[in-house]
């Protein structure tokens, strides 16, 4: 949701008229919204849920149940943005322009998968090459452009902080290691018993969470800080496709160590702007960890190089490229006579 709201504002920086279409969950009771309103005002006040990224959309943002109920201008460009939103752009009638715009799967839902991205009848987007392969083992089309996620500048940064901890971010989903980091956190603990371990997350603090200092939903502020305390990020998921926390990491001087999965390696050149590691491979964690420690001006060498990728990733950058190519798109669809 961040990166989807992200990318519309950077359009309409560039002068574009956006909005972002949300399917209206399903009535609830009132008990059921009760709980809502809980959840999502949180322990400490703030939101917990990923929706309060939409109150930071400078637009429309409308609800459906059904997408046929909004309205569309003739010629308007409809961008299915993950595998929930392609059913309803597919089914949506009236004289638009479809696209669907890959960030990742549902790898443990197969037939979904196929049913949503297989198919020759969408043009296709993906925010990394190496989705590519995925893409076509469901069916589905080479994408016609990569357009990555980006990263603002202005909120991740190197700061003047005593930079001594290893860092990483906690949560309790499949996808995200969530035994590994525990892991990783727990040895590193073990053999660097003085080095603070710099966690932050979603969630509320796990009762797992034992060895390591744990902030809840930090604002950019805070998350920033954490980053530019810490000498090492980690990465320590099963799977990912594009992890915009390798990008924050990078921008505030952390030398990062990622799994080698799909969003790292559409980020990393292992060895030049960080490193890679097979999940599981505590050791080899560690291995990179004590290296970076111990060797400062290793540190500088990849700390320089991720600050380039850096360079490469900005919204302003992912949001010429998306122009460009709903442009292109656009007028290949009105060529054609739609």
């Amino acid at each position: 949701m961040r990166a989807t709201v992200d990318m519309a504002n950077a359009l309409r920086d560039r002068g574009h008229a956006v909005r972002i279409a949300c399917r209206r969950p399903d009535s609830p009771t009132w008990k059921q919204r009760l709980k809502g309103m809980v959840r999502e005002r949180g322990k400490n006040g703030r939101p917990d849920t990923n929706g309060d990224w939409v109150q930071n959309l400078r637009g429309l943002a409308e609800d459906f149940d059904k997408l046929d109920e909004l309205q569309f201008s003739a010629g308007e460009v409809v961008i299915a943005v993950g595998s929930f939103t392609i059913d309803d752009v597919r089914a949506l009638k009236g004289d638009v322009v479809k696209v669907r715009y890959c960030h990742g799967f549902q790898e443990h839902d197969k037939p979904m998968m196929e049913r949503v991205w297989g198919g020759q009848d969408l043009p296709t987007l993906a925010v990394a090459n190496t989705l590519t392969g995925r893409l076509l083992g469901y069916g589905g089309l080479t994408p016609l452009a990569i357009v990555p996620n980006g990263i603002h500048t202005a909120d991740y940064f190197i700061e003047e902080r005593q930079r001594d901890g290893i860092g990483t971010i906690y949560a309790t989903h499949f996808n995200k290691g969530p035994e590994f980091t525990r892991d990783v956190l727990r040895q590193s603990r073990e053999k660097w018993p003085g080095v603070r371990l710099n966690v932050f997350g979603f969630e509320g603090r796990p009762a797992e969470m034992d060895v390591a200092d744990y902030t809840q939903l930090p604002d950019v502020t805070v998350s920033r800080s954490l980053y530019n305390k810490s000498q090492v990020w980690l990465v320590c998921s099963r799977h990912d496709f594009f992890c915009l926390p390798i990008l924050e990491a990078m921008a505030c001087g952390c030398v990062v160590i990622s799994t080698r999965n799909l969003g790292a390696m559409e980020l990393i050149e292992d060895g030049k702007n960080g490193f890679l590691k097979e999940f599981e491979d505590v050791e080899g964690f560690l291995g990179i960890i004590a290296r970076v420690r111990e060797d400062a001006a290793l540190r500088r060498r990849v700390v320089e190089a991720g600050q380039e990728t850096v360079r490469r990733h900005t919204w302003e950058a992912a949001a010429q490229k998306m122009e460009t190519v709903l442009m292109e798109i656009s007028g290949a669809t009105q060529g054609a006579g739609r």
